[in-house]
């Protein structure tokens, strides 16, 4: 990981061709829950979008049990970054499965519970999971504060459970909430 910003688009095409490799089933349903607040569809306007992906920080506990990463994301507008979480909202209720020929890539996809946010802050999550093992459930939560949104992903073993993140995710909206925007 670096700090250093990629654009949508490159990664949007360097993510379908990964997907393509490990044979993945790409199709009307096809969603990609990545590290960065993007998400390739098949015929997604991401595919030649110029916004850029900073990718912040990532962590792991010390047997790396766990690990988080988040990343950011500015749109140009906030309608655009809401029309991002409303797409990610649709393929989490709609694409229940993601497919790859790798046996230890989570591929059940369900929504997470809602959080208690901010008025200012949105939030999206959804989790996947496979076989129990090393990093056999990921969470990814989407956050918006207006033209803005977080991706925070953690990738765990169960040692982290669905009440840390949320914990989480609640700790970091209420963060995004109290930043002043500058004029």
């Amino acid at each position: 990981m670096t700090t250093s910003p990629f654009p949508v688009s490159e990664l949007y095409a360097r993510d379908l061709a990964v997907w393509d490799q490990w044979g993945g089933q790409i199709d009307d349903c096809f969603v990609a829950f990545t590290v960065g607040p993007y998400a390739p569809f098949v015929g997604h306007s991401d595919a030649a979008d110029d916004d850029e992906i900073w990718y912040l920080i990532a962590h792991s506990d010390w047997e790396e049990n766990s690990t988080a990463y988040q990343s950011l994301r500015l749109f140009d507008d906030t309608s655009a970054a809401t029309r991002h979480m409303a797409e990610v909202a649709q393929s989490a209720a709609t694409c229940a499965e993601q497919t790859t020929s790798l046996t230890r890539f989570p591929g059940n996809v369900s929504q997470l519970a809602a959080l208690e946010l901010p008025e200012s802050v949105a939030a999206v999550g959804v989790v996947a999971e496979s076989t129990p093992g090393r990093g056999w459930r990921v969470y990814s939560w989407d956050v918006q504060r207006g033209n803005a949104v977080a991706r925070l992903q953690i990738y765990t073993d169960g040692t982290t459970t669905d009440q840390h993140v949320r914990a989480i995710a609640e700790k970091y909206a209420a963060e995004l909430a109290s930043i002043s925007p500058e004029r």
